[in-house]
């Protein structure tokens, strides 16, 4: 096969559909195609559900946007926006703020913190990609913070989060 055919090649993962290009760098000429993608990370103190948008004609799979929710401190009138992240079969990585809620505000569970109490920041990376769809890994709230080992982070799907 020559370099041409292995770079027009589909590439498949084990988490579903055909990508379209590698890594971070987009194809000229190719749209982005949304899908929506629901995870739930489960660590010794908290349990969150996340759901983001993806570009499904990228791989690994870049995160567009999205949001979790969950027993985790929150400042009062924020909410947690996943702002970056990319996954695939080999890794999975996301960074989520706290951001002022919209106005009007959406319905999402909220700790009631005064501002400025929890963290701001969330950054989790899972590795060791296993059956089911799932990596173990670790979190830090932020640089200079240290970083704690979870659970997992199971991947539930490709549909949005119950209501």
């Amino acid at each position: 096969m020559d370099n041409e055919s292995v770079a027009s090649a589909p590439l498949i993962g084990t988490l579903g559909t055909e990508a379209k290009s590698v890594g971070t760098q987009r194809l000229v000429g190719v749209p982005v195609l949304p899908g929506t993608a629901s995870f739930e990370l489960r660590a010794e103190s908290f349990t969150l559900d996340i759901q983001v948008t993806v570009d499904l004609n990228s791989y690994p799979y870049n995160v567009l946007n999205g949001f979790l929710r969950g027993n985790i401190c929150t400042d009062a009138g924020k909410q947690w926006i996943v702002i970056s992240g990319a996954f695939s079969e080999f890794f999975l990585g996301m960074v989520a703020v706290q951001q002022p809620l919209p106005s009007p505000p959406i319905a999402i569970e909220l700790a009631t913190k005064s501002p400025g109490e929890c963290y701001q920041q969330l950054a989790i990376y899972g590795t060791k990609y296993q059956t089911p769809d799932s990596w173990p890994g670790t979190y830090a709230f932020g640089a200079g913070f240290p970083s704690y080992t979870y659970q997992t982070t199971l991947f539930k799907g490709w549909q949005p989060l119950p209501s």
